[in-house]
Parts: C-alpha cells; sequence; structure tokens
C-alpha cells in the first residue's frame, strides 16, 4: 500500500477536497468535471502517464501473484480510491473532449489503463468502482485512432461515369495527425486494448450494468475502422500478444470479444447475440449509404475477416453459440439490400460464411435459410434461394461415388437441393428465374462433387435405366412450405423424408415455364432442360428438342444467344443423335441472317466449333461423324445460303488455316459415305476461296457424272455447281473442249433436267470468257442452233405418238432447255413456241387427257416464267392464268412452281406485285404443308427486300399463320414480326390493333383501307365463337410485342367497349365476339402496364446511384400517369359497360367485374377516387382496396424489373 500512497502524494490527489470526491463518486460521474485549478498547476512539472502506467503495472502484476485478492482489503487498509476515480475521469473528459490535444489524449488513454486494472480486481460491487459513464468514456479512448482518421477519395485521372462501381477508385483514409503522433497513438491503444483483455480474463466485468454491450460495441467498431485488414491474422488462433504490430489491433478487438464469451460474464448465448449484432453490422457496411466512401476492398476484407471470426467464435464457444449465429444468418437473409450488384455481393459473404461453419452449425443455418425460401416476402426468397445456390456449389461432402452416402453428410446437401427446387414453382417470375439459374450451375458442377453426381444420378438416370421416363411412375411436386415448418420447429428431416419430384415431373414443369411471357423465365427453364439432358439422353424426345428448338427464334436476343450456345453445346456432347442433329440444322442454321449482329456472331462461332474444327480426314472419320451429318442435314433442308452466309462473314485467311481442300478431297467419292457432305461443303468454299486442283471437280465430272446411268441427281448437281465455280480456273485447250463436250450433250438433250440449267450457264459463261464476247443482237450459232433443235423438237413430240408425250421426260428437257438459253437470247424464239406452250400448260386435262403431266406442267411453269422475265406482255398474260390455275391445282410440285414464279415476276415487274399479291396469299393457307412453307418464305423474303407493301392485310393474313400447325411456319411468322416489321414501325401492332379486331370478326360494318377477295375471306376466315382460341393467340402475340404502348391499346379498347354502349357495335352477331375479344386483351393476364418496360436484357442492374434515382422517380411518375388513366378514362367506361351489361343479363358484365378488380388492385387506385357508390360496394365485398389484402410476390416483382433486364 506504501507504493500506492506514494503515488498519491506525487499526483497531489489529497489536496483534491472530499465533499467533490464523495459527490462525483455518489453520481455516478455523469457530468463532465476539470481537474482543481490548484491541482492542475503542480501537476505540470509531473510525468502524469509514467505514474499512471507505473500503477495499473503494479495493480496487474499483484492481482496475478495475489497479494490482492479483493477491494475491501484495499479500503481497509486506507487505499483513497475515489480520489483516483475521481482524477481518472477528470482526464477521461479532458482526453474525449480535446482529442486532438496530444497530451490530453495520452493522459486519457493511461487514465483508462488505470481504470481497467481497478476494474480487474474482485469484490468491486459495493464501492461502485465500475461506473457505466467513466467505463463508456474509458472505451471511448480506445477508439482514438479512429475518431482521428478519415475516409478519402483519391483524385483519380480518369472521370466515372455513372455506371461505373467505387471499385476502381482508390480510397485512403486521411490522418489528421503527424506521422509520428499517429504511429505513438497506435502503439498505446493496442497497449490499452491488451490491459482491458487482461481485465476481461479476470474479473466478471461482463455481468456489470452495460458493459457487456459497451464492451462489445468498442471491439467492433475498433475492428471495423481498422485502414490495415488482414484475414490472415485469424489463422493462428486467439492468444494474447503483447509485442505491438498494427496488424494487430483488429486481433485484439477480436480477442476480447471472445474473452466475453465464458459463463463468467454472463449467458454465453445472450453474449453470442450481443456479439452477432455488431457482426450483423461489419456484413452489411458498404450497403448503406454512410459506408459510401469506404473502400470496396477495405469492406470486403471487413465482412471476411468477421466471417473468420464467426467461425472461430462456434468453435470456441460450441453448440451455446448456434442461436445467435443462426439469428445472424436470418437478420442478413431479411435485410438483402434491393440493388442486385449489392445484393450478389451478400449473397456470396454469407454462403462463405455457412460453409465454413462446423457441420452442427451448417445444418442449422441451412435450414434457417431453407426455412426463409417460404417467406412471404419474394425479395427474401430471392435472396435465401441464391445463398442456397451458392451453397450447393459449394458443397464437397463425399468421397466415394460409387457408394451410398452417409446419411448425415448427405441429408444437407439433399435438403438444399430440394429447397431450391421447389422454389422454380414460386409466385414471382424473379425468385423462379433465379431458383433455375441456381439449378443450372449445381448441374454444371455436379461432376465435380461425389454428393452431387449420387444426387443427380438418383434423380435423372437410376430411375429410368430400364423404362421410358414418359412411361415411369411420377411423383408431383408438394407443398414445400410444410417442409419448411417442419425445419422451423426443430425437426430434422431424413434422407427419405426429404420431398423431390421424379425427373419427368420436372422436365413438364420446366417446358410450361419456356414460355412464359418473362424473358428470364424463359431463358432459365430453356438452360435447365439443356442441363438436364446433358444428365440423361433419353428426355431428349422428338418434342422436347422441337420445344427448345423453336425458342432459337425467341423475340428476346438474349434467349436467342442463349440458345445458340447452349443448344451447340448439347449437340457436341451427342454428336450422332439424329434427332438432335436434325433440330439444331433447322433452328440454329438459319440464325445466321438475324438481324441482330450479336446472334450472327455467335452462329457463326458455333459453325466453326461444330464444322470446321471437326473435320479430318477420310481416315479418322470415326471420330469425327458430326461435321458431315450436319452438312448433309444443311443440304436435305436447303439451307446452304446459311453455310455460305457464314463463309462469306468468315475471314479468308480464317479458311485457308483450316486447309479443307485435302481433307474435302479425302472424303469425295462415289462409294464413300459422305460424298454428298464433302461436296456441298466443297460448293460453299469454292465461293470465297479458290479451289487449288480444278482439274480434280473436271476429272471426277468426266468420270463420275458425264455419260454415267445411275448416279444420284442431288451428286450430279453438286458437281456441277463445283464446275461452275472452277471453270474461269481452267486452262484455255480445256475450256474449249469442254465448251465441245457440251455442245454435243445439249443439242442431243443427253443432259438431265436438273443439270441442263446449269450446264448452259458454263456453255454461256465459255462462250462469253472466250474472244467471242456477248451480243444479245448477235447470238452465237450453237445458241441459235440450240433454240431451233427445241423448238422443232417440241413440236415433232406433240405431233407423234402420244406414249412419248405421256412419258413427258423428252418434252421436259426440250421445254428447259429451250427456256434457259432463252435467258441470254429471248429474241430467237418463235412466238408461236411461247403460245403452244402457254396452251400445254392451261389446257385443261379433261378436254385432252394424258397432254401434259404434272412433271410436266411443274416444267412448263418454269420455262414460262424465264420467258416472262424477258417478256412483259407475256408475263401479264401469264399471272392472270397462273391466278386462275393457282386455286385448283392440288400437285405440291406444281403448286410451289406456280408460286415462285409468281414472285419472280413480282421482283422482275414490282408494278404488278398489287394483282399477284390476292393469288399468292391464298396459299398460305393450302393444305400442302411444302406449299404453305415456300409462300411465307417468299413473301417475307419479298416484304424485307421492298417488292411489296406490307399494308394491313398482308399484315392480318401473315398474323394468322401463327395458328398453323407447323410450328416451324410460326416460328417464321414471330421471326419475321419481330426483326423486320417491328423494327422498321414499333408501334405497327399498337395502330392496327383495333382493326385486327374487327376484320378477324368479319364485322360488317368495319370501314376499311382494304378489300379482300371472296376468296381471301373464304379461306382467312376467324370469325365465331369456334375460332376464339386462334383469335386470342394473335392478340396474346401483338400486346407481348407492344410493352409501350399498352396503354394505347387498352385506350382503343376502352373507345371500342364505349362503342357497344352507343349502339355502333351491336351486341348481336359479330358484335358480341368482338367484345369478349377486347375484354379477352384487357384480362389477359400479361396486358398488366407496369411502370417501367421488361426488357431483353437480362443482366443485373449495375446503374450509378444517380441514375438509379433517376429511374425510380421516373417509375414513381409513370405509375401516377397510369393511375390517372385508369381512374379517369378506363374504370368510368368500364363502370357504364358494367351496368348495361348487367341490364341485358349478359354474363360478360362479370367479366367486367373482374377486370376492374384487377386493374384497381395492379395499380393501387384509392377506393375513394371511384364515383360509383355501387361500384364500391361490390369491390368491397371482394377486399379491394384493402393493402394487407395484396400479395407480395408481384409487386416487389415490379421492385426488381432492373434485376434480370
Amino acid at each position: 500500500m506504501e507504493d500506492l500512497d506514494l503515488d498519491i502524494g506525487s499526483l497531489g490527489l489529497q489536496i483534491l477536497p472530499d465533499s467533490l470526491v464523495h459527490a462525483a463518486w455518489k453520481e455516478g460521474y455523469f457530468d463532465d468535471t476539470d481537474l482543481p485549478a490548484d491541482l492542475e498547476v503542480p501537476l505540470q512539472n509531473v510525468n502524469i502517464p509514467s505514474i499512471l502506467f507505473n500503477l495499473s503495472d503494479r495493480v496487474f502484476k499483484r492481482l496475478q501473484s495475489g497479494e490482492i485478492t479483493g477491494w475491501s482489503d484495499l479500503v481497509e487498509e486506507g487505499f483513497e480510491f475515489k480520489r483516483f476515480l475521481f482524477f481518472i475521469h477528470c482526464l477521461l473528459c479532458k482526453a474525449v473532449s480535446a482529442v486532438q490535444v496530444e497530451e490530453c489524449r495520452i493522459n486519457g488513454i493511461y487514465a483508462a489503463r488505470l481504470y481497467f486494472s481497478f476494474l480487474a480486481i474482485p469484490q468491486r460491487g459495493p464501492f461502485l468502482i465500475y461506473q457505466p459513464n467513466l467505463y463508456m468514456k474509458a472505451l471511448k479512448t480506445l477508439q482514438f485512432r479512429c475518431l482521428l482518421s478519415t475516409p478519402v477519395v483519391q483524385a483519380s485521372p480518369r472521370k466515372r461515369s455513372s455506371r461505373q462501381s467505387y471499385d476502381g477508385i482508390p480510397i485512403s483514409h486521411q490522418d489528421l495527425l503527424p506521422r509520428q503522433e499517429m504511429e505513438a497513438l497506435r502503439r498505446l491503444s493496442h497497449e490499452a486494448e491488451q490491459d482491458l483483455i487482461k481485465c476481461l480474463h479476470i474479473s466478471d466485468l461482463g455481468r456489470e450494468e452495460n458493459a457487456l454491450l459497451m464492451t462489445v460495441d468498442a471491439f467492433s467498431k475498433i475492428a471495423m475502422q481498422q485502414e490495415v485488414q488482414d484475414t490472415s491474422i485469424l489463422s493462428h488462433g486467439f492468444t494474447e500478444h503483447s509485442i505491438y504490430n498494427p496488424r494487430r489491433l483488429s486481433l485484439n478487438s477480436f480477442c476480447g470479444l471472445t474473452a466475453l464469451c465464458t459463463d463468467k460474464h454472463g449467458e454465453i448465448p445472450e453474449t453470442v447475440r450481443i456479439i452477432m449484432k455488431f457482426v450483423f453490422e461489419a456484413m452489411m457496411m458498404g450497403f448503406k449509404s454512410d459506408s459510401k466512401l469506404l473502400s470496396p476492398s477495405h469492406v470486403t476484407n471487413i465482412r471476411d475477416i468477421f466471417i473468420q471470426f464467426t467461425c472461430w467464435i462456434c468453435k470456441s464457444v460450441g453448440d451455446t453459440a448456434q442461436g445467435g449465429v443462426c439469428i445472424l444468418i436470418q437478420h442478413l437473409c431479411l435485410s438483402a439490400p434491393d440493388r442486385a450488384d449489392s445484393r450478389t455481393k451478400l449473397v456470396g459473404s454469407v454462403a462463405n460464411l455457412i460453409s465454413m461453419l462446423p457441420l452442427p452449425f451448417f445444418k442449422k443455418a441451412c435450414s434457417t435459410v431453407i426455412v426463409l425460401t417460404c417467406h412471404e416476402k419474394a425479395s427474401v426468397r430471392l435472396f435465401s434461394i441464391e445463398v442456397l445456390g451458392r451453397i450447393s456449389i459449394l458443397l464437397k461432402v463425399l468421397n466415394n461415388i460409387n457408394d451410398r452416402p452417409d446419411e448425415t453428410d448427405y441429408n444437407p446437401h439433399k435438403l438444399v437441393f430440394a429447397a431450391v427446387l421447389a422454389r422454380i414453382q414460386d409466385s414471382s417470375a424473379l425468385v423462379r428465374s433465379r431458383a433455375m439459374s441456381c439449378l443450372v450451375l449445381y448441374m454444371k458442377e455436379s461432376d465435380k462433387g461425389a454428393a452431387s453426381m449420387h444426387l443427380m444420378n438418383e434423380i435423372f438416370i437410376h430411375p429410368y435405366i430400364s423404362c421410358d421416363p414418359r412411361r415411369a411412375p411420377k411423383t408431383n411436386f408438394i407443398n414445400f412450405n410444410e417442409v419448411a415448418k417442419t425445419l422451423q420447429n426443430g425437426d430434422c428431416m431424413t434422407v427419405a423424408k426429404i420431398p423431390l419430384p421424379c425427373a419427368q415431373t420436372i422436365v413438364d414443369e420446366l417446358c410450361e415455364f419456356c414460355d412464359d411471357d418473362k424473358v428470364y423465365v424463359r431463358r432459365s427453364a430453356l438452360q435447365l432442360l439443356l442441363r438436364i439432358l446433358y444428365i440423361n439422353e433419353k428426355f431428349m424426345t422428338k418434342d422436347l428438342l422441337v420445344e427448345l428448338g423453336s425458342h432459337c427464334g425467341d423475340e428476346a436476343i438474349l434467349v436467342r444467344k442463349m440458345m445458340v450456345q447452349e443448344f451447340t453445346s448439347l449437340l457436341l456432347v451427342y454428336p450422332t443423335h439424329q434427332s438432335l442433329i436434325r433440330q439444331w440444322t433447322m433452328d440454329v442454321v438459319p440464325l445466321i441472317f438475324d438481324s441482330e449482329v450479336s446472334v450472327v456472331e455467335n452462329v457463326l462461332e458455333t459453325f466453326r466449333k461444330t464444322i470446321l474444327d471437326n473435320m479430318v480426314m477420310e481416315i479418322r472419320r470415326p471420330q469425327h461423324h458430326l461435321p458431315w451429318l450436319l452438312m448433309s442435314q444443311i443440304s436435305n433442308l436447303q439451307l446452304n445460303a446459311a453455310f455460305i452466309k457464314a463463309c462469306s462473314l468468315w475471314q479468308k485467311e480464317t479458311l485457308r488455316s483450316y486447309n479443307l481442300f485435302p481433307i474435302l478431297k479425302s472424303h469425295i467419292g462415289i462409294d464413300k459415305p459422305y460424298n454428298d457432305s464433302a461436296w456441298v461443303t466443297l460448293m460453299c468454299l469454292a465461293e470465297f476461296i479458290p479451289i487449288k486442283e480444278p482439274h480434280f471437280v473436271l476429272d471426277f465430272y468426266h468420270d463420275k457424272i458425264r455419260g454415267v446411268s445411275n448416279v444420284h441427281p442431288y451428286i450430279s448437281q453438286l458437281v456441277m455447281e463445283g464446275l461452275w465455280l472452277i471453270w474461269k480456273q481452267l486452262p484455255a485447250s480445256d475450256k474449249g473442249a469442254l465448251a465441245l463436250e457440251m455442245n454435243v450433250d445439249l443439242m442431243s438433250f443427253r443432259v438431265p433436267v436438273p443439270l441442263i440449267s446449269r450446264v448452259v450457264d458454263i456453255r454461256y459463261g465459255l462462250h462469253v470468257g472466250s474472244n467471242e464476247g456477248f451480243d444479245v443482237n448477235n447470238p452465237p450459232d450453237w445458241a441459235i442452233l440450240l433454240i431451233k433443235k427445241c423448238e422443232e423438237n417440241i413440236f415433232a413430240t406433240l405431233s407423234s405418238d402420244l406414249k412419248n408425250v405421256q412419258e413427258g421426260e423428252a418434252m421436259k428437257r426440250f421445254v428447259i432447255t429451250l427456256a434457259n438459253i432463252c435467258l441470254y437470247y429471248p429474241r430467237v424464239v418463235e412466238s408461236r413456241t411461247l403460245d403452244q406452250l402457254m396452251l400445254m400448260l392451261f389446257t385443261p386435262s379433261e378436254e385432252e387427257p394424258g397432254q401434259c403431266t404434272k412433271e410436266l406442267k411443274a416444267a412448263l411453269i418454269v420455262a414460262l416464267g424465264k420467258f416472262g422475265l424477258q417478256n412483259e406482255p407475256l408475263a401479264k398474260k401469264l399471272i392472270v392464268e397462273l391466278g386462275t390455275l393457282l386455286p385448283t391445282t392440288v400437285e405440291s410440285d406444281v403448286k410451289n412452281n406456280m408460286i415462285i414464279c409468281l414472285s419472280d415476276l413480282c421482283v422482275r415487274y414490282t408494278s404488278l406485285g398489287d394483282e399477284l399479291l390476292p393469288d399468292i396469299c391464298i396459299c398460305l393457307k393450302d393444305s400442302l404443308l411444302p406449299v404453305r412453307q415456300n409462300t411465307l418464305k417468299l413473301l417475307v423474303q419479298l416484304i424485307q427486300e421492298d417488292y411489296i407493301k406490307l399494308r394491313k392485310n398482308l399484315i392480318f393474313h401473315l398474323l394468322s399463320m401463327l395458328n398453323d400447325t407447323d410450328y416451324t411456319i410460326v416460328n417464321m411468322t414471330r421471326v419475321f414480326f419481330i426483326a423486320t416489321v417491328l423494327r422498321k414501325k414499333s408501334n405497327c401492332f399498337t395502330t392496327s390493333f383495333v382493326a385486327s379486331v374487327l376484320h378477324y370478326n368479319s364485322h360488317s360494318h368495319h370501314s376499311s383501307d382494304f378489300t379482300l377477295t371472296p376468296q381471301e375471306r373464304k379461306v382467312f376466315d376467324l370469325s365465331g365463337p369456334q375460332n376464339r382460341d386462334k383469335r386470342h393467340t394473335i392478340y396474346r402475340f401483338m400486346v407481348s410485342q407492344s410493352d409501350n404502348d399498352r396503354l394505347c391499346i387498352m385506350g382503343y379498347l376502352c373507345d371500342m367497349c364505349n362503342d357497344v354502349m352507343v349502339g355502333k357495335i351491336k351486341l348481336e352477331g359479330t358484335g358480341e365476339e368482338i367484345l369478349r375479344d377486347c375484354l379477352f386483351v384487357l384480362e389477359y393476364s400479361d396486358f398488366h402496364i407496369s411502370d417501367s418496360k421488361d426488357g431483353d436484357e437480362d443482366e443485373d442492374n449495375l446503374g450509378g446511384e444517380e441514375e438509379e434515382l433517376m429511374n425510380q422517380a421516373h417509375k414513381k411518375i409513370s405509375s401516377e400517369v397510369v393511375k390517372q388513366f385508369m381512374k379517369d378514362t378506363v374504370i368510368p367506361v368500364l363502370t357504364k359497360l358494367k351496368k348495361k351489361l348487367g341490364t341485358l343479363n349478359s354474363p360478360l358484365a362479370a367479366r367486367v367485374l373482374n377486370i376492374m378488380k384487377n386493374i384497381i388492385s395492379n395499380h393501387k387506385v384509392p377506393m375513394e377516387d371511384i364515383r360509383d357508390p355501387q361500384l364500391v360496394r361490390e369491390l368491397r365485398r371482394h377486399n379491394i382496396g384493402d393493402p394487407n389484402s395484396l400479395s407480395d410476390g408481384d409487386s416487389h416483382e415490379n421492385d426488381h424489373s432492373d434485376d434480370e433486364q
């Protein structure tokens, strides 16, 4: 005690008035106090820090040695603790108020250290050693370094755009003190923290009033505000360090927090909960406005180090920490930020935290998140699903793939998967989409973990080893809310109890979502379906492939790009699957003509991966069938132009680098399996890079084609195409010989019909390429002679035996040869020949039976079409005759040739387009599928090339093709309108909507700017109840592509409803169907007018804060405009309409009321703004207008409309 009394004397504390010291002690040091003036003067020459340090050091040493057993001993010995407490209080008050003054700051820190040593002495309660206000000030001294440092954004040489994040901006902490003073402050803070930790290890300080909360708060703030964060400092555990290190400041804080987690400081679960409250604040740093200036790397390090600290607490404390950790995870899920980029960062942190927990904690944490997947708020469900999705990828719990896993390890794995899978049926489109995306990522990583592989086998493979998935017993989805309740009650579920639907049920459910109105839902559903096909080929049915393939032409660019990539990846996994190859060719290859450049680039890349990269010499063919099978399908489906387009987009150097000609040459041969595929590829490539060995093609023609019978016509055509591409490379001698050979073949009519056109082209080219040149008025002798021989043979055949005519082959050769040569020399042919050909074609078969077979008819149409291209009077006559013949023709080839002929004439004589259009349009409804396909293709091409105008009648005819039974036609129609029509005129459907409703219902009083022929009206009629679904299909498509104009469309529909009320449209006959159609569109769920458009982009919104505020303002204004329109226009019209329908006892009155209910709910129209009292009463009977009656799912989905766009 003598030493302690000596310190009192050195400091002069004996002169302090007893009344002042006692009053401050009794009042709990509530008011800030300064040292008396008579004491300050003598203290100026005293080394206060040294005296305080020596005193606190002696106290700790005597405690450790056992010399001090409690405060009662010290008081009995006469230690005047009140004077020291008063002195400590004065120094702390001075330090807190004058923190920038070094002397005050240092005195305050040493005073706090002395106070911590006093608190470590037992039996402090009766003597009021612990004073909350005094302890709070002592803790503040530990945070001086944080108070004297502020985060500052450093100047950047480049201006940051509004969409850049803070990640690229250097941010530092600017110290308000000189470097030496700051370093000294750090050292003193370190030593003060060590003294407090000693106190916590010795005493039961945590049980004092508010001491636990204040201590945790102080340590947490120190840990969160350190400018140097090193996540590795926790890897060595928590031990007491006496050596100063700036990096140990955070460790001291965590060491102090850990020291609190003992029974002597209070109930451990409660302590952990308090600590987790501050861990929550650390985890949420960076997502609040007060932390915007903090460096992203700094914030990330803080989150990482607090995650490690939480795991350390779990390991150190044991199961008693479980409740606090689960509450932390629960609050993180409930407080997730709305911004997608912020949410993604927090998802990663939460998932990392859960995955690092010990197994018992891990299971409990997973159960907590799984329960939240069934929360009423869509934002909570979304965040929980994303966390589970990240956890499912991180899970790696099994080592042996072949054995059944242990239930203890496997149970959480399967439960997490089941919870995510259940959310694909969520009411929120955004949650559904994200759940599917998480499953896609999980399946992609399934081969990296034995548990995931076992689970995939259990669901998608083992049940279908010996049976077809469509015929196997089905297990449906169950209500996962029941599972969540079980987990919430603390019950553990075994593997057998975990509800999982069968794979076929999952596939069927995903097929429904493939046609969802939301772009991101469609994309995710398609990705998940494709991923299932990777796992088991048995699900790859023809119907499913057709469904998948149809979305390669989806209206959303993102879906098209994704489908091109994923469908191609699936093809590379199953390179010999015939149905898949055919479907890929039908749906991916045509996208090379897509209007979106990024889609074309993707298709080009898939061509390279599937075709060019896999082409090898014939000797290695068994390992590389895919490119040849694809080229065969491209050829069979007449998609050569698509591959030619790809070749034109590739750099010539790229094509040369593959050295393809030797490879192709090795596959060419009549007896080789891929001869035709090799020739197709060669012909496409030869248009852009010269064939190195042109004699190879010429020799093949001489050896295998010319004069050889039983050669497949298609191979012959390919070889002739090759000859057409290389004849210019031949030497003059070979050109002359080839010209003579072709003269002989043409004059003797030995050239097969499919080759005549190209042979004439080559012969003409050889003539023009020679010195003879070209003069249409001075044809060469061989051409004149050939034309005369054709004419002579035609008339001779007509006058000969009927058997020769019926056979038709010779006549076809004469006609086709004449037509092709006359393309170059039209003036040589005699008019009587043309008249005779017209007579042969258009003479009814009943007048002269057997005179003209269908094959000859098809040839005559081709020939006359070519003549018509050079002869306008003949063209006009031909148009009239073909228009008469077209409706009665039943042969597919003949009809297709007629349509092609009319199209060619339309291109040649644009003024005749309007006359041709009705006859061509009628063929859109032909019973023959090839005719419908060809007609649609030609019409689309003519419109795209501006040879015919897209008037309303043509728009409505083409829209009716959305109801065709062939999905290729439907897909072609959708793509045409989206990629061509709406790009040129985005409001096309808006301006045509009213007319479409009247047109499709054949409304007799419809005043229109177009007329239809009787035949058009007959084939395109969609009026009546029997065609109601077909009309609705068209309306749905028009509405889905008119996002920006839905308010305008709704105004038009209200006008039509008003016409019904005033009698302009009678409810009898077609009028009732018109009203039904209007109500269908108004009632259609996807017609809900939102305040922001669902874009094609499915990316997270990473805009800056200013842009976000602008978007919110725009949404709010748009929402108010829409609401006002509903109140002033829509609701009054519908109210009057309901009254009129009610007086007529029409069942449509109930539908009108339902529409108004939806409008009021969706747009939150206040009931007081509705003027009709009767309507208000009816709505209130249905709880409309009550905010609590509205579900959260859809409203939150609007809040996240930018998340996936």
